[in-house]
């Protein structure tokens, strides 16, 4: 485990729970070296910003390693944090994945994000055009760096916060405690998709009536406006949080079309 900052900006030692322990950090799982950089990808587990699923980091993360490609878990902070502190956790661990790239065996020109649910909500929030000194001030070489990725693969995600379609407990969760329509508009993330959004993986089933499948379109939507590479896979089968989706006929097909999205994607 990987402490993501010496003096953690935001830091609530009341807020310090089971589900914020030791956050915020990255786990390491490093197939490169410094001769033998590889493609990376930042996993990050859903919860409903009110915890992390196991389930959706270290399986995916030692997934990745057997397909060649080095991953970091982000272990970000959630409730009672919420806007902006999950968003400065996920700059942070980009930031420090690119700062110590050497030493990790990480190719800069091809690190991506890899979010489930509120995670892949956290991941569509770099679509926005954040100043990260709107939040806190930079306080070292690392933030110095940029946090742009190459790709972004979005796993059942929540992305809208308005009422017809928001995940209840996300919405509950991260926005500030204040509900107002400006967080609600803000954190509605398709919203805010910019031009340099990176090309995306996105896939969702008919079946999630936790986070309406609908999500899922309206971010595709604004893809396919932006003229944004993308490739969205909408199953038929399936409840939410399916993960590799073993048990469920044609969903479990989608990880091999992320293998593919990722091959198509890298920079050779």
């Amino acid at each position: 485990m990987i402490k993501l900052f010496e003096n953690v900006p935001f830091l609530q030692k009341d807020y310090n729970n089971i589900e914020n322990l030791d956050a915020p950090s990255i786990n390491e799982y490093i197939i490169g070296d410094a001769n033998h950089r590889l493609p990376t990808i930042l996993v990050v587990p859903g919860g409903g910003y009110v915890r992390k699923s196991d389930a959706e980091g270290e399986p995916f993360a030692k997934w990745l390693n057997d397909n060649g490609y080095n991953a970091f878990v982000l272990n970000y902070r959630v409730f009672p944090y919420n806007y902006p502190v999950p968003l400065i956790d996920i700059i942070r661990a980009i930031k420090y994945i690119k700062y110590y790239s050497a030493q990790f065996g990480v190719d800069v020109n091809n690190i991506g994000v890899m979010g489930f649910s509120a995670g892949a909500h956290l991941c569509s929030l770099l679509g926005e055009t954040v100043k990260i000194d709107s939040f806190y001030k930079t306080n070292d070489k690392i933030d110095e760096m940029t946090f742009d990725v190459s790709f972004c693969i979005l796993c059942y995600p929540v992305i809208s916060m308005e009422k017809k379609y928001r995940h209840e407990g996300s919405y509950k969760a991260f926005l500030p405690n204040i509900k107002s329509n400006y967080y609600i508009n803000k954190l509605s993330t398709y919203k805010h998709i910019g031009a340099n959004f990176p090309k995306t993986f996105i896939w969702h089933t008919k079946e999630d009536n936790s986070v309406p499948y609908y999500n899922s379109v309206l971010f595709v939507d604004r893809l396919k406006e932006l003229g944004i590479y993308h490739e969205f896979y909408l199953y038929e089968k399936g409840a939410h949080g399916l993960k590799f989706a073993l048990d469920v006929p044609g969903t479990k097909e989608w990880s091999l079309r992320c293998l593919e999205f990722i091959k198509k994607v890298i920079n050779k």
